[in-house]
């Protein structure tokens, strides 16, 4: 039978265990593994070719998107005197956008669109090309249909309610978008994002771009998100809303959050979590942990800009378990908190849980690796595309003693199973704090 204990130490630990989870959240303290041994396999593992890329999480660590609430404010009162708000665009009319080069990354050009859909709250623009080929025909009907649907009308199964449409749940669990044009109207770019799919087979499936927000030689000075169309909605002839609409679900997050972002701005990887978050509540598949188990031993809020896929897996295993223990109310108090890093998640476990950061970190590990929360609601997860993912061991050894030396990151939760150990010691530097060790114990034929 599996049972569990859990022990606080600082100098010392002795555990009778054949499977030991080592959780280390405090700064890079010494312990008696050897990083480059244990994870050079995973290493290998890894896929080259990033399949789907991220563009977003590269432009809000620009140093431009500093201050990017009040350079939106500024546009606000900008355009409200020039009285640039009233503009009344009729379906079939065409404008010209700048959009951002996602492979140079710091030049634009124009692209012609025509308005295809719209109402009080949305406006969605197609590259004027697409629009000259798909016009009239099924797969543009079937779009059109499925963000009017997805927007407005319902949204998937698992969406945290599935009666309401995409804007109605960004608006109550979310937040406001920023309205810098005063319209109050969201405008949506659906375009053939370059982005060199043909010759690499990795695609932009959608970004936020921040200098629509403020004024600038190539902002469109409007509340905008572009959207890919090939192969993101239309590849082999088949259209895919749902994959688009989950897209729109994480960049619009983005762009929401750019109006509540206080004097600091928000680490990439809490920003990109929440936006994981929302893809979920809206109803659409959660991100695979495969990245996560990969590269467990980054630390929680590091971001990696060359191998993001892990980041983008860890931000929405953690965020994800986040808000669900502490309620979906919870993420709009995340969203709008103007801390920052490590003090966003402090403030609102504190004020949502009866656990101090760290006790709430250690149950995240516990979940990674039993996910049951018919144990206790904290370890596992809630969601049913949640439940089969578990974090299984990073160090394996089976010869015991073994002896290996390394450094761990902050935050971090690093399973090692010694499969035939009865006894094992591990020490840590004598000024260690707030490191756990949980030890599960598992025998032949137990359950």
């Amino acid at each position: 039978m599996s049972w569990l204990k859990t022990y606080r130490f600082t100098v010392f630990i002795i555990a009778t265990a054949t499977s030991l989870f080592v959780i280390c959240d405090s700064y890079g303290q010494a312990v008696s593994f050897d990083l480059e041994y244990a994870f050079n396999a995973k290493k290998k593992a890894i896929q080259k070719k990033i399949i789907k890329k991220g563009v977003t999480s590269q432009l809000i660590s620009l140093p431009e998107y500093q201050n990017i609430r009040k350079k939106s404010l500024d546009l606000i009162t900008k355009l409200k005197n020039r009285k640039m708000n009233s503009r009344n665009y009729s379906i079939g009319e065409e404008k010209e956008f700048y959009v951002r080069n996602v492979i140079s990354g710091n030049t634009w050009y124009t692209e012609p669109a025509i308005l295809s859909f719209k109402n009080s709250q949305v406006r969605i623009w197609v590259q004027k090309s697409a629009f000259d080929t798909l016009n009239n025909t099924q797969h543009f009907e079937k779009i059109l249909n499925g963000f009017q649907n997805l927007l407005f009308n319902f949204t998937p199964s698992n969406s945290i309610n599935s009666e309401l449409g995409v804007l109605d749940i960004l608006n109550e669990y979310v937040g406001e978008f920023p309205n810098v044009d005063g319209d109050g109207t969201l405008d949506v770019f659906l375009l053939n994002i370059i982005d060199d799919f043909e010759e690499t087979g990795s695609f932009v499936a959608g970004f936020f771009d921040p200098v629509n927000l403020y004024e600038f030689e190539f902002s469109n000075e409007m509340d905008l998100v572009y959207l890919d169309l090939y192969p993101t909605v239309l590849s082999n002839e088949q259209v895919n809303v749902e994959r688009v609409i989950s897209t729109f679900a994480h960049e619009a997050q983005h762009l929401i959050h750019a109006g509540y972002e206080g004097d600091e701005t928000e680490l990439v990887f809490v920003n990109e979590g929440f936006s994981e978050v929302v893809e979920i509540i809206c109803g659409f598949e959660p991100r695979s942990g495969e990245g996560y188990q990969e590269f467990s031993y980054r630390g929680l809020l590091s971001w990696n800009h060359k191998n993001p896929i892990p980041d983008y897996s860890r931000a929405s295993l953690w965020t994800h378990y986040l808000v669900e223990q502490l309620g979906i109310h919870s993420l709009k108090e995340l969203i709008q908190n103007s801390e920052t890093g490590y003090k966003t998640y402090k403030r609102t476990i504190e004020l949502y849980s009866p656990y101090n950061f760290e006790e709430f970190f250690h149950n995240w590990g516990i979940a990674l690796i039993v996910n049951s929360n018919t144990i206790r609601s904290e370890f596992g997860y809630a969601h049913p595309q949640r439940q089969t993912q578990i974090l299984s061991s990073v160090i394996e050894s089976k010869q015991f003693p073994n002896a290996f030396k390394g450094q761990f990151e902050k935050l971090v939760h690093i399973p090692v199973s010694f499969p035939l150990t009865k006894k094992l010691t591990i020490q840590v530097e004598e000024n260690s704090i707030n490191n756990w060790i949980t030890t599960f114990e598992q025998y032949p034929n137990s359950s």
